[in-house]
């Protein structure tokens, strides 16, 4: 019989990602991945969400709302994700989401 093995995994983050809301630049709407984001443990707050907000680098006029689907982060890369919960944000919410720029 072989000796059990032990996989530790250590808490070290939260990763967001999610689908914004768009308006886009010369009329029409629209939804667009956005670009994931890494919090670490000991910073996830409501504004940290916040600046999670982002339309993936596509450009728009304004991010109209926002689905944030948040992950619990574990070890180091290739790392290992457990799904933590789904926040949704509405218009008000989204005011300073990153708009037009690359994020990574």
């Amino acid at each position: 019989m072989s000796k059990m093995k032990d996989l530790l995994l250590k808490f070290v983050g939260y990763q967001v990602a999610g689908i914004a809301s768009l308006d886009l630049w010369g009329g029409g709407e629209g939804t667009i991945e956005m670009n994931p984001r890494f919090i670490d443990k000991d910073k996830l707050s409501a504004s940290t969400l916040k600046s999670c907000i982002n339309d993936g680098g596509f450009g728009c006029q304004k991010i109209t709302a926002a689905e944030l689907v948040i992950y619990k982060v574990y070890g180091e890369y290739p790392y290992y994700k457990q799904y933590d919960r789904t926040i949704n944000l509405n218009q008000q919410q989204c005011l300073d989401g990153l708009r037009g720029i690359n994020v990574h």
